[in-house]
Formats: structure tokens, C-alpha cells, sequence
């Protein structure tokens, strides 16, 4: 009789313990299962993220697309002559016929790459090309600021694929760009004053310019190179003289870029 009370204690200690693992393992795969559901939660919104993130990007390329086929060069034009009027300077007399409006290139992306694109045919060949004679550039293109132009230079150059020509006060003393200038450069990015200083030194030539592109990119003040004071005054000059000068073979395109 004892022994039968002895096996039955065990029997019930057996599964007593047997009970309490089964519980434990019950929370443990309940800890599993929730941990792997905040993992799956956090990838989730990750992807929801990057989604939305991609979805902005594209947008955001369609819009500068968009700024860049619908301006019209009457449009272009229109804007160029009223502005410089109204600030009390000569525009000079370019017709919508000096202007061109970038049309969409699928293997470009940055606006003023796409802008030379379409305003020059083999616009590759024509870069890769030498000049007929030294600081003649293929590509002028002019902003408001040193601190601007080289943003510019940096944003085209991993698409422009050729040397390009830094042409602005900061850091650049005038001489130093006129022995630069010995050399060729295809595209070259300054601000209005530097670039008429060096066209009346002889350093620079527009002879054998095909596309001057005007970068529209505005301050924080609301200003860009068409009106910001101090600085318009040189752009519609260097334009009512140098650029009109050879105008007869230099297309122009007001540039935005939203970076």
C-alpha cells in the first residue's frame, strides 16, 4: 500500500512538472511570436518609408521636367526683356527665336545638362571636341554667385563628363583664370562680372559659344540673377554686349534647378 501511495505522489509531481514546462514553453513561444511581430512591424515601416521616399524623388524629377518643356522661349524671352526693364537695365534685343526650352533627355537628370542636350546636337561629340582656339567654351553658363556656380559645377560634373572652367571671384584671382584659360574647357560656369572682365581681356571668347544658360535659382531673399541688386545690372550688360555680340550662333535657356 505504501508503495502504490509512492508511485502515485510521483505520478502527480510527474505531471505537475510536466505542466509547468509546458507553460514556460507556452511563454516563451509567445515571446517569440511577439518579438517577431515587432520585427516584421519595423520592416514594414521601412518599406512603407523608402516607398514613400522613392515616390518623392520621382515627383520631384517630374516636376523639374515639367518647369523645364513648359517655359516657352516666348515665355523665356518675355521674362528676360520685362525684368531687365524694370530694373532700369538695357536687355538688349533678343526675340524668342535667341531662346530654346530643354525638352526631356531620359539618360540626364540635372536640368542644365539637359538643357545643353537639347541645345546641341551630338551634344557628346561637340564636348569631347577641342575648340578651334583656347577659351573659346562650347557651354557658358552664368549665375548669380561664386557660392552658386560652384554648387553648379559640382551638381553637372559627374554628367558633363569634361573639364569645366571656373570662372567667379572666390578664391580666383583674374590673372590666374586668363592663364587657365590657356587651356580648353567645353562647359565654363561664372557670375556676370568675372565673365565680362575676362571677354574684355581677351581670355575669354564666345566665338565659338552654342548654349548660354542662365541659372534661375533664386536666394533667399526671392532674387536671381535676372533682378538680385548688384549683381543684374553686370548680367544684362554682359549680355547686351558680349552674348549679343555673337548672338547669331548662341541659343539661351533660363535654367531653374530644384535641388
Amino acid at each position: 500500500f505504501e508503495f502504490e501511495n509512492e508511485i502515485n505522489e510521483y505520478d502527480n509531481k510527474s505531471d505537475s512538472q510536466s505542466d509547468s514546462e509546458s507553460d514556460a514553453e507556452e511563454e516563451v513561444s509567445n515571446e517569440e511570436l511577439q518579438a517577431l511581430a515587432k520585427k516584421q512591424e519595423k520592416k514594414a515601416k521601412r518599406k512603407q518609408k523608402f516607398e514613400e521616399m522613392k515616390a518623392k524623388k520621382k515627383a520631384k524629377g517630374n516636376c523639374v521636367k515639367e518647369k523645364l518643356t513648359l517655359v516657352s522661349p516666348a515665355e523665356q524671352c518675355r521674362l528676360f526683356l520685362s525684368t531687365g526693364a524694370a530694373g532700369g537695365s538695357n536687355p538688349g534685343s533678343f526675340t524668342p527665336e535667341h531662346f530654346f526650352s530643354p525638352s526631356s533627355v531620359p539618360s540626364l537628370k540635372n536640368p542644365f545638362m539637359v538643357a545643353v542636350a537639347s541645345g546641341i546636337e551630338s551634344y557628346r561629340s561637340v564636348l569631347n571636341s577641342e575648340a578651334v582656339e583656347p577659351g573659346c567654351p562650347f557651354v557658358v553658363i552664368v549665375c548669380s554667385g561664386a557660392r552658386r556656380a560652384a554648387s553648379v559645377i559640382n551638381a553637372i560634373s559627374k554628367e558633363a563628363k569634361c573639364k569645366i572652367g571656373k570662372l567667379f571671384a572666390k578664391h580666383f584671382k583674374v590673372q590666374d583664370q586668363v592663364v587657365a584659360l590657356r587651356a580648353h574647357f567645353p562647359i565654363v560656369v561664372g557670375t556676370p562680372n568675372r565673365l565680362a572682365k575676362l571677354v574684355e581681356l581677351g581670355a575669354l571668347s564666345l566665338s565659338a559659344t552654342q548654349v548660354l544658360l542662365v541659372d534661375m535659382e533664386k536666394d533667399a531673399k526671392g532674387f536671381s540673377v535676372l533682378d538680385l541688386p548688384g549683381v543684374c545690372g553686370d548680367f544684362y550688360s554682359f549680355m547686351s554686349g558680349p552674348v549679343s555680340a555673337e548672338s547669331d550662333h548662341i541659343r539661351i535657356s533660363l535654367v531653374t534647378e530644384t535641388s
